[in-house]
């Protein structure tokens, strides 16, 4: 039992960190099946290699089961890490799209792929250059030429009378507008 639990305890912490592997190997230019496929291809080779680091895996049924389990906490452990954390920090795509390449191209270098990391947890500002976002952002104000703009004073009013506003019955198909200036007496 005690042997079980330590093989289960060491998949989950291979698949914590299998989604930043599993980066590598997928690629931009490849179909979303391709790559889920290549995701869960990397998760069996870890969970068998798993196994056999831990001296637990053997042709009969124990070992299977054992196997199982293993591939059951790497992938599920693998899934949620991803989906909670690698994903949202954008460490895997940074590392997927340093490591991708063009059909014919070369791949990127571990050192490009650590990078890449460190680049996605860097916080960049909103104007796109490199390095630290300022402690408060202010947007830039368009600079406009200033024109003169003549001001003119209102005429004054002329008191004119109010408009009679026709009374509203039922058969009437709308409510009429009141138009402007309305007097207001008290």
């Amino acid at each position: 039992m005690t042997t079980t639990v330590s093989l289960i305890q060491t998949s989950a912490a291979v698949g914590a960190a299998l989604p930043v592997v599993a980066s590598i190997l997928t690629q931009d230019r490849l179909s979303a099946r391709a790559n889920s496929l290549i995701a869960a291809g990397v998760a069996v080779v870890a969970a068998i290699v798993t196994c056999l680091a831990t001296g637990v895996l053997t042709l009969d049924a124990a070992g299977i089961n054992r196997l199982g389990a293993s591939l059951l906490a790497v992938y599920a452990l693998s899934t949620a890490t991803y989906a909670g954390l690698w994903r949202p920090t954008g460490v895997a795509p940074a590392v997927r799209t340093a490591t991708s390449y063009p059909s014919g191209g070369a791949r990127t270098t571990i050192a490009g792929v650590l990078r890449a990391a460190a680049g996605a947890l860097t916080p960049t500002p909103p104007d796109g250059t490199p390095g630290p976002a300022p402690a408060a952002v202010v947007a830039p104000v368009a600079e406009t030429p200033a024109t003169a703009v003549p001001v003119s004073e209102p005429a004054p009013a002329e008191p004119t009378e109010p408009t009679p506003v026709e009374p509203v019955t039922e058969s009437s198909p709308t409510v009429p507008a009141t138009t402007w200036p309305v007097t207001l007496t008290p």
